[in-house]
């Protein structure tokens, strides 16, 4: 979806009473959520963690001769290896922060990994 059918999306909700709009087609979507209002009394609240490369470079499931394969639906536990972000030809592990189910893993093996790019959603549980 383009940023601008975005933007107009945002400003129609807010003509409305609508306090949240969900819009999933096969595995991808989006949500706007109204920020949390005092007088309300609504605070949103997602069970989702995201996990962010701590660096810069390339997205891999596994270090070359091992096999580690994360993938959706997946239960893990708290310091479990999801992944790695490979670094000038180190490899930094990437690891759960909860006891959860991967949701999503949001890049491809292979793919550059920014700072602070997501790079998996974890399911609280």
């Amino acid at each position: 979806m383009k940023t601008e059918n975005m933007v107009e999306i945002a400003k129609w909700a807010k003509t409305t009473d609508l306090e949240e709009i969900v819009y999933k087609k096969d595995k991808y979507g989006f949500s706007f959520c109204e920020v949390y209002r005092e007088e309300r009394g609504f605070k949103p609240y997602s069970n989702l963690i995201n996990v962010n490369s701590p660096h810069i470079g390339i997205f891999r499931k596994s270090p070359l001769g091992k096999t580690l394969d994360v993938k959706e639906g997946d239960e893990v536990k708290k310091g479990d290896i999801l992944g790695y972000v490979e670094v000038l030809k180190e490899y930094k592990e990437i690891l759960s922060p909860e006891n959860g189910i991967v949701r999503t893993i949001c890049l491809q093996e292979g793919s550059l990994a920014d700072y602070s790019t997501p790079l998996f959603f974890i399911e609280k549980i």
